[in-house]
């Protein structure tokens, strides 16, 4: 098993802090504290991954899109990976519904497959799962919390708005 690594990303006020799992020179997992438990004793450690994906994150919520992605180290079935990989060619500030997802992989997956495996993302905001709505631009589902996936949406929106 490889060594991991957890350390803690502060992000703008009003969202959940990101707790960061990495291996010596692969993220593993990107989550908010609010869905992780919070008495976790963080690495002080300064590895490479470490500071790409900070600096990845500072790109990104100060309004820019990030053109480069730390390496990462994803594991799950082959069809959650095959639907995350997918969700990085959601361009930033788009969103596509749960419906459009099982249509695009026309695999007889209901949109309720895509969701749970869309809920496994193990690499949240980098993966960008929260640009996955329901019908009706309602916003469902987000293993880091609804209210962080609505503020992550509307730093995109904002975002664009500001430098198109």
């Amino acid at each position: 098993m490889t060594e991991q690594y957890t350390t803690r990303y502060i992000t703008p006020e009003g969202l959940d802090d990101l707790q960061i799992i990495t291996g010596k020179d692969t993220l593993i997992g990107l989550h908010f504290e609010q869905k992780r438990e919070k008495n976790v004793v963080y690495d002080e450690i300064e590895l490479g991954i470490i500071k790409e994906t900070y600096r990845w994150l500072d790109c990104y919520f100060n309004g820019r899109i990030p053109d480069f992605v730390p390496p990462l180290l994803i594991k799950g079935t082959p069809f959650q990976l095959k639907v995350w990989d997918y969700l990085h060619s959601i361009p930033y500030g788009a969103t596509v519904t749960y419906g459009e997802l099982a249509r695009r992989f026309s695999c007889n997956m209901s949109a309720q497959a895509i969701g749970h495996a869309i809920g496994k993302n193990p690499i949240n905001i980098i993966i960008p799962c929260h640009r996955v709505i329901g019908i009706g631009d309602r916003i469902t589902g987000y293993n880091g919390g609804i209210e962080n996936k609505k503020m992550l949406l509307a730093h995109e929106k904002c975002s664009l708005q500001k430098n198109p």
